[in-house]
């Protein structure tokens, strides 16, 4: 039996000719294996920095034993003075940040 070429339906070739096309699409974008894992998902990426920012902010001082100390020899010494003025504006600039 002999297969005349001209005989096949077309609309066959259109869905053969996507399909091969979607593939090659696909095939083209598709991560290689030896992609690092923040180049395929950037969400990675951003995690893992958020994560070592993390770290570092635990690690750090929270308080400056060293300030604490002189302010506390301050207090005992009778030299530690307020500034009442400064004092009012480092709780206004504080509250503002709080708020945003």
């Amino acid at each position: 039996m002999k297969i005349n070429p001209h005989s096949i339906n077309p609309s066959l070739l259109t869905k053969q000719s996507v399909s091969q096309k979607t593939d090659s699409k696909q095939s083209s974008t598709a991560a290689t294996p030896s992609t690092p894992e923040h180049v395929k998902n950037p969400a990675i990426a951003t995690a893992s920095l958020l994560d070592k920012a993390n770290q570092a902010l635990r690690s750090a001082a929270v308080v400056d034993a060293d300030r604490v100390a002189d302010i506390r020899q301050q207090l005992n010494d009778g030299r530690y003075q307020i500034n009442p003025q400064n004092l009012a504006n480092n709780i206004i600039n504080h509250e503002k940040a709080l708020q945003g």
